[in-house]
C-alpha cells in the first residue's frame, strides 16, 4: 500500500501547483482588475492573495507528510 500514499502525496503536492496557479489567474487576476472598492487598499489584496495561496500551503504539508510516511517514516502517534 505504500503506492498508494506516494500517489496520495503527489496528487495532493498537482493539487496545490493547480489550486495556486488557477486561482490566481482565474480568481485574484480578475477580481483585482474589476473596480471593487472594497478590494482598493493595498492590505486588502494582500489578505485576499494570502487566503488563496494558504490552501495551497496545506495541500503542499499534507502532499509532504504522504510522502514522508511512504518512505518509511513514522509520525509521534502522540500528535
Amino acid at each position: 500500500m505504500i503506492w498508494a500514499l506516494y500517489l496520495s502525496g503527489i496528487a495532493a503536492v498537482i493539487s496545490a501547483i493547480g489550486h495556486s496557479v488557477l486561482g490566481e489567474k482565474f480568481l485574484v487576476q480578475p477580481l483585482l482588475a474589476a473596480d471593487i472598492p472594497f478590494l482598493k487598499p493595498g492590505s486588502r489584496r494582500r489578505l485576499l492573495r494570502g487566503i488563496l495561496h494558504l490552501a495551497s500551503v496545506a495541500w503542499l504539508g499534507i502532499g509532504a507528510m504522504l510522502i514522508y510516511e511512504a518512505h518509511g517514516g513514522h509520525a509521534d502517534p502522540a500528535w
